[in-house]
């Protein structure tokens, strides 16, 4: 029964791609915003998530502004669905798409690999083809959906049908392929905000949370920079990719470079909480 239900919701979601790519980027982009914001009220567990995780980091603000916050999250969360069946022609420069790219400069500092590291920020799919565009793609880790159907129809997407690099999923043996390509010289990323069971501890929002320290480690193994970068979105299909300056490895210990990044999280999150997934339970079920 689950693998009828898997496939149900795998063709339901296939009929949604298809509309979209009738439209362009932008109509597509609008209608799924407004299709999530339309459809959030019935995903009940989600929502308390969201309001217990918001309760948590910023009990000041008011319950009308919590739910205006998760209001807007379902609305970017319904853009990317949007845009996904319209990546590849936002890497081949559709007009639609606007991406401002700040710090570009910093891809190409030195002879030595790359460890992305970013977010689950505006559409983060968009950085991945960005940076590709730049002449330094790279491999990538991820969680993928339970549903292998949709796990699948993602895949094509994400990596524009094998134009970008795989996209391998998490777990021990996706760790083991970046470290064999970062080994090589060649580029790797991950987007580090989510929750890793039997992970170490960092401060998050003066809370400890369970973090992977596995791409920290790869980088300080093989001699990688650590850039971190994170997609702004300002409409639909208009983002800023912001690249910073690489993270500093010499002088620190792997602890103090995983709290530089998280510290980098709050605030990204702090500037923009609309954009940031607050369905996950990032701080444990207890809280």
């Amino acid at each position: 029964m689950k693998m009828i239900s898997y496939f149900l919701q795998a063709a339901l979601l296939k009929l949604i791609f298809i509309v979209f790519t009738f439209m362009t980027p932008k109509m597509a982009s609008k209608l799924g915003g407004e299709i999530m914001v339309l459809i959030s009220s019935i995903l009940r567990r989600q929502n308390e998530h969201a309001f217990q995780n918001l309760f948590l980091i910023y009990p000041d603000k008011t319950k009308q502004e919590k739910h205006t916050i998760i209001k807007e999250m379902w609305r970017n969360v319904g853009m990317n669905l949007g845009e996904y069946p319209h990546l590849k022609k936002a890497f081949e420069g559709h007009s639609d798409f606007k991406i401002e790219i700040t710090g570009k400069e910093y891809l190409n500092g030195s002879d030595k690999p790359n460890v992305y590291i970013s977010a689950h920020t505006g559409n983060w799919e968009i950085l991945p083809l960005s940076v590709a565009k730049l002449k330094r793609p790279f491999y990538s880790l991820y969680r993928p959906p339970n549903n292998p159907f949709i796990r699948d129809e993602l895949d094509k997407l994400r990596t524009l049908n094998g134009i970008l690099p795989d996209a391998y999923t998490k777990g021990q043996k996706g760790l083991v392929s970046l470290a064999r390509h970062v080994k090589q010289g060649e580029d790797i990323g991950i987007l580090l905000d989510q929750r890793h069971s039997g992970g170490e501890n960092v401060r998050f929002f003066d809370h400890d949370v369970d973090a992977s320290y596995a791409p920290v480690d790869l980088a300080l193994k093989y001699d990688a920079n650590i850039i971190l970068g994170r997609i702004i979105r300002h409409d639909a299909c208009a983002f800023t990719l912001e690249i910073l300056p690489p993270l500093d490895t010499k002088t620190r210990t792997r602890t103090d470079i995983m709290q530089d990044i998280y510290d980098h999280y709050e605030v990204w999150i702090n500037e923009y909480p609309s954009q940031w997934l607050w369905m996950h339970r990032r701080w444990g079920k207890n809280i």
